[in-house]
């Protein structure tokens, strides 16, 4: 179970974050809704140890989540997909999806990589049918983003992750 209480966040001088309570219980499936600026991806970054929290506890399973370091946090399973395209297009398809394995320096990273080609088996075959290369190429410019996601949501698994963090923008 994720259990936040009363987490605070500030950037510089602004409270973005003010004593956010929530509890996400093993296998539930939430989403953050709000407006730009309500907070939502200052929280997942927190989640993620990528900015600290001013006041406040997160705990995963009962770990306090807050002073494990952000490469610790992969091993604990949190996956993170940010809402950019943040790729490395030296790297091929595959070589990115294995990065947060990498990483966070598990071992079994290739049996990890199998685990995705069993969930997705298009990722093994290449190409889908909106990729213009096969996972053992580099990246070409102008994909579509839903294959962005696809090879962000790729690496995430590939971690084995048990809670995923995804910041999506959404318009309308």
């Amino acid at each position: 179970m994720l259990e936040l209480r009363n987490l605070s966040v500030a950037i510089s001088a602004v409270q973005i974050l003010r004593e956010v309570s929530l509890a996400v219980p093993d296998g539930a499936m939430i989403g953050l809704i709000g407006r730009n600026g309500a907070g939502k991806t200052t929280l997942m970054k927190t989640l993620m140890g990528l900015l600290k929290a001013t006041s406040g506890s997160v705990q995963l399973d009962g770990r306090d989540l807050l002073a494990a370091p952000t490469h610790a946090r992969v091993r604990l399973g949190i996956g993170y997909m940010p809402e950019d395209r943040r790729l490395i297009p030296d790297l091929t398809v595959e070589e990115n999806v294995l990065v947060p394995a990498w990483a966070a320096r598990l071992a079994d990273a290739r049996e990890r990589l199998e685990r995705v080609y069993e969930l997705i088996p298009e990722m093994r075959a290449g190409p889908l049918p909106t990729w213009a290369h096969c996972c053992r190429v580099h990246l070409l410019p102008g994909l579509p983003s839903a294959t962005f996601t696809a090879i962000r949501f790729s690496g995430a698994a590939a971690s084995r992750t048990s809670i995923m963090l995804h910041s999506r923008k959404t318009s309308g």
